[in-house]
């Protein structure tokens, strides 16, 4: 298990990583959404909800993946992990002029990085014996 404050050189690869398996993530979740859109033909109200989804999957994959080897600052690491999707939602909501969806977003992102950051903590316990 790595520190992040100790050790020369780790907090660059780790955000090299989290943007790419971010953006790999976002891609294959729009991509998952688009199709079900169209071939399911719902309509466009239903597009807020499958946004919200995918924030919710992409940030909860980038978070398990990218902080998965670290034991201090678990949660700090996954929410850092989860930088370039709360900036592309801030983005996203002062284009559209929407700030509940950037609300959400940011609650969604927190949320899961969160939740990740309890499970990565679980398995990285070490048991006395």
């Amino acid at each position: 298990m790595r520190k992040i404050i100790k050790s020369k050189g780790v907090l660059m690869p780790f955000i090299l990583k989290s943007i790419i398996i971010n953006i790999v993530s976002s891609v294959v979740m729009l991509l998952i959404f688009s199709t079900l859109m169209y071939k399911l033909d719902l309509g466009d109200e239903y597009y807020k909800i499958f946004a919200f989804v995918s924030v919710g999957v992409t940030s909860f994959l980038t978070s398990l993946i990218a902080a998965k080897g670290y034991k201090n600052n678990i949660l700090v690491m996954s929410i850092l992990s989860n930088i370039i999707l709360i900036v592309i939602s801030i983005v996203n909501s002062i284009i559209n002029a929407d700030g509940i969806s950037l609300l959400i977003n940011i609650v969604i992102t927190v949320l899961c990085s969160f939740l990740t950051s309890i499970i990565n903590s679980k398995s990285t316990s070490k048991f006395k014996v």
